[in-house]
């Protein structure tokens, strides 16, 4: 038998409201008509990965520091030239 997934809108033990969890149709459809869950529907990918603003490299010894912590002299990465 297959599962209809539901996204829990309230409490219902041992479920959180925003949880999801699959149930027999027949028990999916009891939660929707009482309103405490609705049919959920997975969202669409919209392409791609992901574009990361400018990671900076932890050995890259041009990137900015911040002056007001201090460095631990035995740490090998800071002491690389």
């Amino acid at each position: 038998m297959k599962k209809v997934v539901v996204k829990f809108l309230k409490t219902v033990s041992p479920y959180q409201s925003g949880e999801i969890a699959g149930f027999d149709p027949e028990v999916a459809e009891k939660l929707i008509a009482e309103k405490k869950a609705v049919e959920y529907r997975e969202p669409k990918k919209t392409g791609g990965p992901s574009k990361l603003t400018d990671p900076v490299d932890p050995a890259d010894s041009s990137a900015p520091t911040d002056s007001s912590k201090p460095t631990d002299p035995a740490d090998p990465v800071v002491n690389q030239q």
